[in-house]
C-alpha cells in the first residue's frame, strides 16, 4: 500500500446534438407481463453510416426498442403462432422484407429452444439483415440460463448452444437470397437475447478475424459492419487472458460489440465471473452515484421518460434510489450505518461474488449438485401452463407467499443461533410457497438439488455474519429491497436510461463515455484515523469519530479494519488523513476483468497532517 494521494484529469467524449425528424418515428409494441404495451423509436438508415466500432447512441436506442418488440407478444397469449407479430410488425414499418421466424419462435418453448426473426433492407449501397431474438416471456428456456455446464471452450453451454442456432439460422437466411458482395448485419438482444447475440457477434468477428468464409455466393461481411447491441446480458463467453492478462473476447478483433449495462441489475452479474464467463466487445455501463459526480441530473431526464411509458402503472415508480443496506442487530432489522450511500449494485457484485466462493465453492460443484435441479424446477413450472408471468413475477409471487413475520423471524433464529437448521427450515417455506403458485414437486433429485442449494446459502450468510457482513445477505430481507432489485432489470428502464442519453430524444442528452471505470481507495483504519477528501476544494468525504459525515452521493464503507471508498474516475481529488497511514488506490479494468493498481496515476507531492 502507498502514503500517495491521486490526481486524475479526463476528457468527456462530447455527443453531437442533432434535432429528431418525426418522419422516422415509429411505434411498436412490447410484451410485459400479460400484456402487450405500446412505445416508440426513431429509426434511420443513417444510423449504419459510420462503421461499427463507433458507439452510436441513436441506434443503441433503435437497438433496445428493436430487442423488445422481439419479446413474445401477450396478444394472443393461446396462440404461439403469432408471438412473433410485434417484430414483424416493427421490422416492415421500418422498411424491412422477406421476414423469416424460426420453427421455435412459433412453439411454445422449450427447455434449450431460442426465438429468431430475420429480415433485410438496402441500406447505403448494401443489404442490411437485421436478426432479432426473444428475450423475455420465453418461458421454459429459463432452464438454459442456468445451464453453465462444463464446456472444454469455457463458454456458457445454454448461452452456446443457443448462439450457435443463431449463427445457423443468419448463415441459411443469407444464403438463401441472392445477396451480392458485402452485407451490413444489425443484432440487438436484451438479457438472454442479449447473451445470445453477444456470443452470436463474438463467433462471427472470429470467423472475420480469421479471414473464414462465412456465407456462400461471393457474399462478405466485414467487422465494420457487423453492429451488436446488447443490452443486460448475462455473461456466457469465455475469460481466457493472455500472457499480458487481458481478456482475449475484449480485445480489439470485438470492438464492434457493444453491451449496455446497468449497474443496479442483477442478471448482467451472472453467469459469474469467479467462474470464469465474461463479455464479448466491449461493456457500457450507464451512469451511477460512484462513478459520476453528476448522476442526478441523468436521474432525472431518466425518470421523466420512465414515468412516461406506457405501462408505468403496471411497474409503479422509480425504486433503486430508495434501497437500504440493512444489517442485523440482535434480532431486529435496522439501516447498516456504516454503509454510506452504498448502492444496490456494489451490494449485488459483493453478494453475488460471496455466493459464487464461499457459498458454491466451485463450477463442478454447481454443475454436479444444483444445475439439474434448478433446471427441473423451470421445466416443471411452465408446463402445462403452470405460471404465465416471467422469473420476477414468480420470485415476487413466491416473496409474497412465504414472507410472513413468523416465517422471517425463524430463518433469522436459524442464522443467529443454529445455522446447521437452516437448510432443513427452509426446505418447507420453499416448498409450501411452490405449492402456492401451483407447483407440486416430489422427486428425489430436485429435492437433493434444492438442498444443495439451501447449503450454498447457509454458507454465504455463515460467512457474512463471520466477516461483519451480515448487510449483504439481511438486506435481502427486505420487500422494498428485494422489489428495488426486480425493478433493475425492467428493460423499459433501460430503455429510459439509453433515450436520456440520445439527442433525438432529448435537446440536453447526458454526456458520458459509458465507462465502467472508479477508483477504489482502501484505507488501513487506525486508532483515530480521520480522513477528508476534497474535489474542487469543496469536501466530499470525511471520516472519522469526531467528523460529521457529508451528505452526500460518495458510496464507501466501514469494513472493520479498513475503509473502502467508491470515487467516480475522471475527476481530480485531494485526499487528507490527519495520522500516517497505509493506502492502495486502484481502478476497474475491464479489459484485465479486475481492479488494477494505479501506481503511475500517484501524485508524490501528498501531504499528512499529523
Amino acid at each position: 500500500m502507498k502514503r500517495k494521494s491521486l490526481l486524475v484529469i479526463a476528457v468527456p467524449l462530447i455527443l453531437s446534438s442533432c434535432t429528431a425528424n418525426e418522419e422516422d418515428r415509429y411505434t411498436f409494441n412490447h410484451q410485459q407481463g400479460t400484456a402487450d404495451y405500446e412505445s416508440y423509436m426513431y429509426f434511420n438508415d443513417s444510423f449504419f453510416e459510420k462503421e461499427s466500432t463507433i458507439y452510436n447512441p441513436s441506434l443503441a436506442t433503435a437497438s433496445v426498442s428493436m430487442a423488445m418488440a422481439s419479446f413474445a407478444s401477450q396478444s394472443e397469449p393461446a396462440n404461439y403462432d403469432h408471438r412473433y407479430k410485434n417484430i414483424e410488425s416493427l421490422l416492415t414499418d421500418i422498411g424491412f422484407k422477406d421476414f423469416y421466424v424460426n420453427e421455435n419462435y412459433k412453439k411454445k418453448p422449450g427447455s434449450d429452444t431460442i426465438g429468431l426473426v430475420f429480415a433485410h433492407k438496402k441500406v447505403l449501397g448494401k443489404e442490411l439483415v437485421v436478426m432479432g431474438v426473444r428475450g423475455a416471456n420465453y418461458e421454459a428456456e429459463w432452464a438454459s440460463n442456468f445451464t453453465l455446464g462444463k464446456r472444454e471452450d469455457g463458454y456458457h453451454d445454454g448461452f452456446r448452444s443457443a448462439a450457435d442456432e443463431a449463427c445457423r439460422e443468419l448463415v441459411n437466411y443469407v444464403d438463401s437470397h441472392n445477396f451480392d458482395g458485402d452485407i451490413k448485419v444489425w443484432m440487438a438482444g436484451y438479457s438472454r437475447a442479449g447473451a445470445t447475440c453477444n456470443i452470436t457477434a463474438g463467433l462471427l468477428d472470429e470467423k472475420i478475424s480469421k479471414g473464414d468464409s462465412i456465407f456462400k455466393n461471393n457474399v462478405t461481411l466485414k467487422k465494420e459492419d457487423l453492429y451488436a447491441y446488447t443490452f443486460e446480458a448475462p455473461m456466457g463467453a469465455p475469460s481466457t487472458k493472455n500472457d499480458s492478462g487481458d481478456i482475449l473476447v475484449k480485445l480489439d478483433d470485438y470492438n464492434n460489440i457493444f453491451n449496455i449495462v446497468n449497474q443496479n441489475d442483477l442478471v448482467p452479474l451472472v453467469a459469474m465471473k469467479e467462474f470464469g464467463f465474461t463479455r464479448f466487445g466491449i461493456d457500457k455501463y450507464l451512469p451511477d452515484s460512484f462513478t459520476d459526480f453528476d448522476f442526478q441530473k441523468h436521474l432525472n431526464n431518466v425518470i421523466y421518460f420512465y414515468d412516461r411509458i406506457s405501462n408505468h402503472n403496471a411497474l409503479g415508480d422509480y425504486k433503486i434510489s430508495s434501497f437500504t443496506t440493512k444489517s442485523l442487530s440482535g434480532f431486529s432489522f435496522g439501516e447498516d450505518k456504516k454503509s454510506h450511500a452504498w448502492t444496490q449494485g456494489l451490494l449485488l457484485k459483493e453478494l453475488i461474488s460471496l455466493l459464487t466462493v464461499e457459498g458454491v465453492e466451485t463450477i463442478d460443484n454447481y454443475v454436479e449438485t444444483i444445475q439439474k435441479g434448478l433446471r427441473y424446477l423451470f421445466e416443471l413450472i411452465y408446463k402445462s401452463g403452470y405460471f404465465k408471468g416471467s422469473l420476477i413475477d414468480i420470485g415476487l409471487s413466491m416473496i409474497q407467499n412465504i414472507s410472513t413475520i413468523k416465517t422471517v423471524e425463524d430463518l433469522v433464529d436459524d442464522v443467529q443461533r443454529e445455522p446447521g437448521r437452516f437448510v432443513d427450515d427452509l426446505r418447507p417455506v420453499l416448498m409450501r410457497g411452490l405449492r402456492k403458485l401451483g407447483i407440486e414437486v416430489d422427486t428425489h433429485e430436485f429435492v437433493n438439488n434444492l438442498l444443495s442449494l439451501g447449503t450454498a446459502l447457509t454458507k454465504t450468510i455463515i460467512y457474512s455474519l463471520d466477516n461483519a457482513k451480515n448487510y449483504l445477505v439481511f438486506s435481502l430481507f427486505s420487500k422494498d429491497n428485494l422489489l428495488s432489485i426486480a425493478s433493475g432489470h425492467y428493460p423499459e428502464l433501460c430503455q429510459s436510461h439509453i433515450r436520456a442519453l440520445d439527442p433525438l430524444y432529448t435537446k440536453d442528452p447526458y454526456v458520458t463515455d459509458l465507462s465502467e471505470k472508479f477508483y477504489k481507495l482502501e484505507v488501513i483504519k487506525d486508532e483515530g484515523l480521520e480522513i477528508v477528501i476534497n474535489r474542487n476544494d469543496y469536501p466530499i468525504v470525511s471520516i472519522g469519530d469526531n467528523l460529521e459525515p457529508i451528505d452526500n452521493d460518495i458510496a464507501y464503507r466501514d469494513e472493520g479494519t479498513y475503509y473502502t471508498i467508491y470515487l467516480p474516475y475522471n475527476e481530480s481529488y485531494d485526499v487528507k488523513f490527519n495520522m500516517e497511514t497505509f493506502f492502495s488506490l486502484s481502478h476497474y479494468d475491464q479489459i484485465k476483468g479486475d481492479f488494477v493498481e494505479d501506481t503511475k496515476q500517484l501524485d508524490s507531492s501528498f501531504s499528512f497532517e499529523i
